[in-house]
């Protein structure tokens, strides 16, 4: 693959590639170079390689090393998904993340590794192992020499080949392999006092040739220095999503004409899918248009994912659900560690589509699961398997999971209902509208939907139902506006984001915001994000395009500088549509 088809963020194999490359711990493992590239790589096999990449090599170094590395690796993933799924990196190449990411994100999280390391085996402060002024191996050895007593007895010992390759670690000139340092121990026959801790000098010396490892290029020495002012606790004065967002604005230039189509489209599409009646035609050379534009432009890759979204939608309303999955398909591909928020919306609305074929994708499906699961918004189909790497297409999706996402086909398309009339009833979703209000107890937190239940206080699934009558009765009877759900949605967030034109709002979501506005709220709860979307009461408004809405919100204490998503203020996003607008005057002109 050439760099420039790279997504903007790496893959999860391609991180644990590298620091496998770090340590000298990857060895020959040919099917991780295999899978390097593979955005969509079966979430049990990313455990895997981890393991065998990693945590075994490192058992043979000590078993502290293992797993400390191996935790804080599953923590870096972690976070590292969330930042994935909630940053977008449209029109953003590899060459421009990478070192970003390199210099204002991981470098937190070696941070802690070297701390933890320190914790727990000792050795130099990770100030004095990461200074610039010195080689890191070279750091461990003097400190080894100073403080393990049999270290000079040892080196003594050792015949003149073992003493030039330790000197050419100091100087730099080799790094020691993992094989070379696990054997250290066994150079001599020679029995050192016990004061000489070889599971502890193992360790300093791996850790350190992996820091030397990443200082062999410019971005890698961008990155050690930045984890040495934070272990010096200077903070950096760089925000890592205020420069991937300053990239986008400095290559979006070109796509304004696409941006502004884009947002048409998702227009009429949104109406159709409603039941609206829109111009067919006009929708269609609108498609045809910005597959044209993009053919010319330098991000082709980078952004077609949007037009084949809003291809695959059109085809839903069409009723050629075959097509759609191909479209879906490919936006699925090409969102992947670059679309943020869009990656769950696409992977959301195409189980159910691939679902309601008259013979379900199982291939696609089975896709869909496995980044799913990735991403933590689906669950294993049985824990059980987890270990196992069959590619049995039950070991991911079970049948009442299918049954499941066709039965959502209704909420997500009104408009096609041939594809939900299945006759099977399937667990309760939020389009059955099976709540029943407890007014004894106005602040209960109800669980709903079916299989993994939502849990949020009866208001909010009242705004969420768009059942007013039933809001104001529980008002009355002093529910609270400031509890939230466990995904941190206030009932004001969501009254909000139901003005949204995607949620077709009408006249009973402006009376239910009107409603909840004349509410004291905390500011606090007026400034809440939401845990998965990021999503602010303020920045909804926003980009529903309600000022009314964004004037009202800030008269209650709403917050605009607060950051929502993909980091962006409310003034942020008020300017893209506002330059997005002129843009579409000029063109008309």
């Amino acid at each position: 693959m050439h760099q420039e088809e790279l997504t903007p963020f790496p893959t999860l194999v391609e991180i644990i590639r590298t620091i496998a490359n770090a340590f000298n711990s990857k060895q020959s493992n040919k099917s991780l170079d295999e899978k390097v590239n593979d955005a969509n790589v079966d979430f049990r096999q990313i455990e895997k390689f981890l393991v065998d990449s990693i945590g075994a090599p490192l058992q043979k170094i000590d078993e502290d090393l293992s797993q400390i590395t191996v935790e804080n690796i599953q923590h870096v993933i972690e976070h590292y998904v969330n930042l994935v799924q909630s940053v977008s990196l449209d029109i953003v190449s590899r060459d421009d993340s990478l070192p970003l990411l390199l210099e204002l994100w991981f470098p937190q999280f070696a941070v802690n590794y070297l701390n933890d390391i320190h914790h727990k085996k000792g050795g130099p402060k990770p100030t004095e192992l990461i200074s610039s002024s010195d080689l890191a191996v070279r750091v461990a050895i003097d400190w080894i020499a100073e403080h393990e007593t049999g270290w000079k007895e040892f080196v003594n010992s050792c015949d003149k080949n073992e003493i030039d390759l330790i000197d050419s670690w100091k100087r730099g000139r080799h790094l020691p392999s993992l094989q070379r340092v696990s054997s250290i121990g066994c150079w001599t026959n020679t029995i050192y006092p016990k004061a000489l801790d070889w599971n502890r000098v193992k360790t300093l010396l791996t850790v350190a040739r992996a820091i030397d490892h990443f200082r062999k290029t410019e971005s890698g020495r961008r990155a050690v220095n930045e984890v040495k002012n934070l272990c010096w606790s200077v903070n950096p004065q760089r925000n890592l999503v205020d420069e991937l967002e300053q990239c986008q604005l400095n290559n979006s230039q070109a796509f304004e004409e696409i941006i502004r189509l884009l947002q048409e489209i998702q227009t009429a599409i949104s109406k159709a899918i409603h039941g609206e009646d829109i111009n067919q035609g006009e929708l269609e050379e609108e498609l045809q248009r910005v597959k044209n534009l993009l053919e010319q432009g330098k991000f082709r890759d980078e952004i077609s994912y949007h037009l084949n979204f809003h291809e695959a939608r059109w085809q839903v309303v069409r009723g050629n659900l075959d097509t759609a999955c191909e479209h879906y398909r490919k936006a699925f591909e090409g969102s992947l560690f670059r679309g943020g928020m869009n990656q769950e919306r696409i992977i959301n609305e195409a189980l159910v589509v691939a679902s309601s074929k008259n013979n379900p994708d199982k291939v696609f499906l089975k896709q869909l699961k496995n980044k799913a699961i990735v991403f933590g918004l689906e669950l294993p189909a049985d824990s059980r398997r987890r270990e196992e790497t069959t590619y049995k297409f039950s070991d991911i999706v079970e049948q009442w999971e299918i049954d499941l996402w066709k039965s959502y086909m209704k909420h997500y398309f009104p408009c096609h209902e041939e594809a939900f009339n299945s006759g099977k009833s399937g667990p309760v979703s939020l389009g059955d509208k099976e709540f029943n209000p407890d007014y004894r107890y106005p602040n209960r937190i109800m669980k709903l939907g079916a299989p993994r239940k939502k849990s949020m206080p009866q208001l909010i699934w009242s705004v969420l139902y768009k059942e007013v009558d039933i809001a104001k009765k529980l008002l009355d009877k002093g529910a609270d506006v400031n509890l939230c759900s466990e995904l941190n949605e206030t009932a004001i967030g969501v009254a909000v984001e139901n003005l949204s034109i995607d949620n077709n709002p009408t006249a009973v979501d402006i009376e239910m915001f009107d409603l909840l506005a004349k509410q004291e709220h905390k500011a606090e709860t007026l400034n809440k994000r939401t845990v998965k979307k990021k999503l602010l009461p303020i920045t909804s408004a926003v980009g529903a395009g309600r000022p009314e809405v964004v004037e009202q919100l800030l008269k209650m204490g709403a917050d605009p500088n607060r950051r929502g998503p993909d980091g962006q203020t409310p003034l942020y996003i008020c300017v893209y549509y506002l330059t997005t607008a002129a843009s579409s005057k000029d063109d008309s002109a």
